[in-house]
């Protein structure tokens, strides 16, 4: 009994409670939520609303005036209609009245609200506004300039060539206070950009072109870049564009100018990257300013980043190259040249260096399939601080000097060039090449070849590659009695290794001279020592030569030196007399090219040495 008044008692609170909840609208609520929602078995009326106009996307222009878009009266409800925007930026709307304000070009979405009322349910409407760019008008009014060409690399003294030149222009129909930026179209824009692009207007702005250096620009020519806006409100009417010509180096018939007024930037840019594998051109004879026992220039390519362009020295001349620290190798006007590489068409005159390994006036070292042709180097007289020579003088180490009046090392290619100077060095000294394991072919040397180390010759100090069709007139002396292999000294190579060979080579040398202990001493008028092949050489038949200050006599016939027993020993002439050349000429050198190469400008032929065709500078005949 006590049970079922308990359950009665709890029975009677759930019904007052469903009661007090319907009073209060429980379910009333939920109805109104389907109302409001749309959905089925609502009791308030739809009453949809639309625009004026009722187009689902509306298009407007930037800078077009304000406009209202608001909702006819075809609806019921007292709900009062209001209106937004989806993007403020672009467009914004008033809240009661539906009038559109226009900001920036872009899309909005407007849409407009009614609520729900006691007897119509609530409804939206929206439409996609979308405002496009104003076209105006930009006015290239000046072009860059046609005396300015783009290079990759900037000199402030230089004005015919720069990494950057100068257009102007101004804009007309834009909106109220507005200005306008440009840029270039994206498609082809050759690695330019401008900058100072901004706040253009209708008075007239300067702008500037950059060229990055590693477009690629597939011609000399003036090219054409389309100018675009870079604002987001503005388009340009028709194709505005600017001529500009642009030099890439990326080919050698795009080299890039080297001037007297560029050549110091030059000499950074090269040593760049992206600068070591370009081509270049010089435009001009340059004199480098004195430096005052310090170096004023840097060698470029060195053997971690080679040169791998090309230098055309377009038959003009460097001078006055000086350096005298004797702490750095690969040292030269290149430090390396690298595979494929080429220099080429260039004199170096009057230079004063003293570096240690690897020394050249035109290169350090050159490397397999590499060419230095038609070169020269030229040493009339000493410069204000130095010397005038090319000198390798190694302080890191005690026999690894290579020093040659054109090439330190060789392994590449190295013909139509000639010496006339004075060229000495540690232990590798040569005319052109102090080591040479690769061809040398039509060069000449004259002047002095002095060594304190091992191998010394008028072409080469040693040969491990090949020599052909060269003569020399350069005066060979060798001397270090603490040289432990011994020394090596010869009119045309100072040593001839096994499997090298020197072939229808002349030496005239004005004398080969040889110092040191009585040992291991070799001097010859073509090699000093010869281990390869030796053919179709000459060597002067009273070409002086002497051991430790005495004179190497010759016997009557001329067919071996007399040496002073214990000596010296004489790898003999290699070859006939040069003699043979007075009685038949130097046309009798049947391997020789005078067509194309190697010409005699004076007359009777038994009174000249030939010269080489399209070099400056070379040395009085005989």
């Amino acid at each position: 009994m006590k049970n079922n008044t308990i359950f009665m008692k709890a029975l009677s609170l759930m019904v007052m409670f469903l009661l007090s909840a319907c009073s209060e609208g429980m379910f009333g609520s939920l109805d109104k939520l389907r109302e409001e929602a749309g959905g089925g078995g609502s009791k308030l009326t739809p009453d949809p609303i639309n625009f004026t106009d009722a187009s689902a996307t509306i298009v407007r222009t930037y800078g077009d005036s304000e406009y209202t878009n608001a909702i006819n009266g075809d609806h019921q409800g007292e709900g009062l209609v209001s209106y937004s925007s989806s993007n403020t930026s672009v467009a914004t709307v008033s809240e009661y009245t539906g009038e559109i304000t226009i900001h920036n070009a872009g899309t909005a979405v407007i849409t407009a609200s009614k609520p729900a009322d006691e007897v119509y349910a609530q409804a939206s409407k929206s439409y996609n506004l979308v405002i496009n760019p104003k076209a105006i008008t930009l006015t290239v009014v000046t072009q860059p300039p046609a005396g300015r060409t783009l290079i990759p690399f900037h000199s402030e003294s230089e004005t015919a060539y720069d990494n950057s030149t100068t257009f102007m222009v101004s804009a007309s129909g834009l909106v109220g206070i507005d200005t306008v930026s440009i840029n270039l179209t994206g498609s082809n824009n050759y690695g330019l950009s401008v900058s100072n692009n901004t706040g253009i207007g209708s008075s007239n702005k300067t702008v500037t072109l950059n060229y990055n250096g590693t477009g690629t620009v597939p011609q000399t020519d003036s090219v054409n870049v389309v100018l675009v806006s870079g604002s987001g409100n503005y388009t340009f009417n028709g194709t505005p564009n600017i001529g500009v010509a642009i030099i890439d180096g990326q080919a050698e018939d795009r080299a890039i100018p080297v001037t007297p007024n560029n050549y110091a930037q030059f000499n950074v840019y090269a040593n760049t990257t992206n600068g070591l594998k370009l081509h270049y051109k010089l435009t001009d004879n340059i004199t480098f300013p004195p430096a005052a026992y310090q170096r004023n220039w840097t060698p470029i390519g060195t053997n971690i980043t080679p040169f791998t362009g090309s230098f055309d020295g377009n038959s003009k001349t460097i001078t006055g190259i000086y350096s005298w620290n004797r702490d750095t190798d690969y040292w030269g006007l290149f430090g390396y040249i690298g595979s494929n590489a080429v220099v080429k068409d260039l004199g170096i005159v009057n230079c004063a260096i003293v570096e240690g390994s690897y020394v050249g006036a035109v290169a350090g070292y050159v490397n397999t399939g590499a060419r230095v042709e038609r070169c020269y180097v030229k040493i009339e007289k000493d410069g204000p601080y130095y010397k005038g020579s090319v000198r390798g003088d190694s302080m890191t180490s005690t026999y690894n000097a290579y020093t040659g009046g054109l090439v330190g090392y060789n392994k590449g290619t190295v013909e139509r060039c000639y010496f006339d100077g004075e060229v000495g060095g540690d232990e590798y000294t040569g005319g052109i090449v102090g080591l040479n394991e690769g061809t040398i072919q039509d060069c000449y040397s004259a002047g002095a070849s002095s060594n304190n180390g091992s191998y010394s010759g008028g072409i080469a100090g040693q040969n491990k590659g090949t020599v052909q069709r060269c003569y020399s007139l350069i005066s060979v002396a060798v001397g270090n009695i603490n040289y432990p292999t011994g020394n090596f000294a010869g009119g045309i190579v100072g040593q001839n290794n096994s499997g090298a060979s020197v072939q229808y080579c002349v030496a005239l040398n004005s004398g080969i001279s040889i110092y040191g202990n009585p040992a291991p001493l070799r001097i010859g008028r073509v090699a000093g020592e010869n281990s390869g092949s030796l053919a179709g050489n000459q060597g002067g038949g009273s070409l002086p030569m002497s051991c430790n200050g005495k004179p190497i006599l010759y016997d009557t016939g001329g067919t071996d030196p007399q040496l002073y027993p214990e000596e010296a020993t004489s790898s003999g002439i290699h070859g006939s007399y040069a003699m043979e050349l007075v009685g038949g000429g130097w046309h009798n050198m049947t391997t020789w090219d005078f067509e194309d190469i190697w010409e005699i400008r004076s007359y009777p032929e038994y009174n000249a040495t030939p010269l080489l065709f399209g070099l400056d500078g070379q040395p009085p005949q005989l």
